[in-house]
């Protein structure tokens, strides 16, 4: 009897941590998937994809890599002959009614590349902003490129819905030297500095773009990889009325200290123009007069301060 009532004790006492287990399990579960707030693994992405609900400006962007850079000592000097130059053959350029800023940034890419990381190629960027207006800000990007452009459009890198309000998406036609490509970018703007340690951290922003990350691996650590340090001056504001422009001198440093001072060269440079579609972007039609006087700017400015001669060891560096 004694033996009986001890057996039936100890079974009893076995379903119980059996149930104990089997609810530890299931409330696992349920902060996971609740927990990640909108993520999108345990869901059919395509029950919510918010392609007509957000909107993705259509932009071009109009580069040139820039040479001879022991020449840029003088930046201020630098950077007024080419804007200058930019002037002379863009008549809708007006510098003196242009918003005029000055930045300087550290950047580093997120690198989510690989089985132990995030199983993603896509480009994530972030920015913090250390001299100028947008100083103590940071920018977390999301960006990848490609020759078709439905393709690059139908990209899923909508943010999560609580970022919306600080988010710009664009999608751009990138005009080079000689040669042009796609990409899709999506910028979030953060007040103060956003830690990006794992994929978590990622996945949390957006949400749309890691349909194939495993719950597992949202723990997996993401190292922080190609740390820059920009100097940026830009100008922006409407070219013929209704163009929305953005113009950029973009440079880069060893250094926060070599990027305060305008007596050091830098060591990469870019000048780019993005005009907007009409509407700020809405429209699926360019202002032709701007655009065609942009394009030849950008061959002038390119003939005398850039890169002439197709170089391929460029492409990415200011992706």
């Amino acid at each position: 009897m004694l033996g009986a009532a001890s057996g039936r004790r100890w079974s009893r006492s076995l379903r119980r941590r059996r149930l104990v287990v089997g609810l530890v399990l299931v409330v696992c579960f349920m902060v996971a998937y609740w927990g990640l707030g909108g993520v999108g693994l345990f869901r059919d992405v395509d029950q919510r994809r918010p392609v007509d609900e957000q909107f993705i400006a259509l932009t071009e962007e109009y580069q040139v890599f820039l040479v001879r850079l022991e020449d840029w000592e003088n930046r201020e000097q630098r950077i007024q002959e080419i804007m200058e130059l930019f002037e002379l053959h863009c008549s809708f350029f007006n510098p003196l009614s242009a918003t005029v800023s000055t930045n300087i940034r550290y950047q580093y890419v997120v690198d989510l590349n690989g089985p132990s990381r995030c199983h993603s190629r896509h480009i994530i960027r972030v920015r913090e902003y250390a001299v100028g207006p947008l100083a103590g800000t940071a920018t977390v990007s999301i960006k990848w490129n490609d020759p078709n452009f439905q393709k690059t459009l139908g990209l899923p890198f909508w943010p999560a819905d609580h970022y919306l309000s600080n988010a710009t998406q664009k999608c751009e036609k990138d005009f080079h030297h000689c040669y042009s490509k796609y990409s899709r970018e999506t910028r979030i703007r953060f007040s103060e500095q956003k830690q990006l340690h794992t994929c978590r951290d990622i996945v949390e922003i957006f949400p749309y773009a890691f349909d194939t990350l495993k719950v597992g691996e949202l723990w997996n650590t993401v190292p922080h990889v190609s740390h820059q340090y920009y100097y940026i001056r830009e100008y922006s504001g409407y070219m013929n009325t209704r163009t929305k422009y953005s113009a950029s001198v973009s440079l880069r440093y060893d250094s926060l200290d070599d990027a305060q001072s305008n007596e050091v060269s830098p060591i990469q440079g870019e000048w780019s123009v993005r005009i907007y579609s009409l509407d700020n972007g809405a429209s699926t039609q360019y202002d032709g007069e701007v655009a065609n006087q942009v394009k030849t700017a950008q061959k002038q400015i390119s003939t005398t301060f850039g890169d002439k001669t197709c170089s391929w060891s460029f492409l990415g560096l200011f992706q």
